[in-house]
């Protein structure tokens, strides 16, 4: 994925414009956690004390929670009818235990 298609991913889930989705919609987020990836592999530092990792760290799960929620909102808005909300309760299941 790159910073325009994170972008073009946020909008279209959302059905809103640059910046919407409570400021999701921006590649800008995106492309904060590809220079920060960057100057990781340069062996770039921030600070003295290693700041740099935690900045990724939090970049990086601030971009995959804006992907997760986006595709969740596009399951359930285009997905997920009357006839198969058990199946809909099974995926979240499992979605809740990947990520605990």
């Amino acid at each position: 994925m790159d910073a325009l298609s994170y972008e073009y991913l946020i909008r279209t889930a959302y059905n809103c414009g640059p910046g919407g989705a409570d400021g999701r919609a921006e590649a800008k987020i995106y492309h904060k956690m590809e220079q920060i990836e960057n100057a990781i592999k340069e062996r770039a530092s921030i600070d003295s004390n290693g700041g740099i990792e935690y900045i990724y760290r939090s970049a990086s799960i601030n971009v995959s929670m804006n992907i997760y929620d986006a595709l969740i909102k596009v399951v359930d808005d285009f997905y997920f009818t009357d006839e198969n909300k058990k199946m809909k309760k099974r995926l979240e299941k499992l979605a809740t235990d990947i990520y605990i």
